[in-house]
Parts: structure tokens; sequence; C-alpha cells
């Protein structure tokens, strides 16, 4: 008998924008809240127009080196 598809609960993380600022032609607008979601494998942060994907370790470093423009809410 099959079991029925259980989705994993993805974990989001809201990000304030604390400084406007552009990455790779995405921008984040200050004052604006972002969700960063997180799955096994995978950070996906997604900006006002387009996401951004890391791995989690990398997204704990650019966690590190937005400090000046982004703070968990």
């Amino acid at each position: 008998m099959n079991q029925p598809y259980k989705s994993k609960e993805v974990k989001k993380e809201r990000m304030k924008c604390i400084e406007s600022f552009e990455s790779e032609k995405r921008f984040c607008i200050e004052g604006n809240t972002y969700i960063a979601e997180h799955s096994e494998s995978n950070v996906a942060f997604i900006f006002e127009n387009g996401a951004m994907n890391f791995t989690p370790e990398l997204w704990e470093k650019v966690k590190v080196a937005w400090k000046s423009v982004l703070k968990e809410e």
C-alpha cells in the first residue's frame, strides 16, 4: 500500500534590508523584508526581482558578508 506523500516543511528565514543594494542584477530595497527558504541542500534567497541559490554553508558566509546591509528579523 502506498503511503501518502508528505512534503517536507521548508524553513523560512526573514531578512530585513537595512541598506539598498544590488547583487548579480537582483535588488534588495532598504526597509523591505525578504525571505530565505531553506531546504535540505539549498537556500533560496528571494530578492525583489528574482532569487539566488546557495548551499546552506555558503548562505551562512553570505549573511556575514552582507551584515552591513541585511539583518535577521
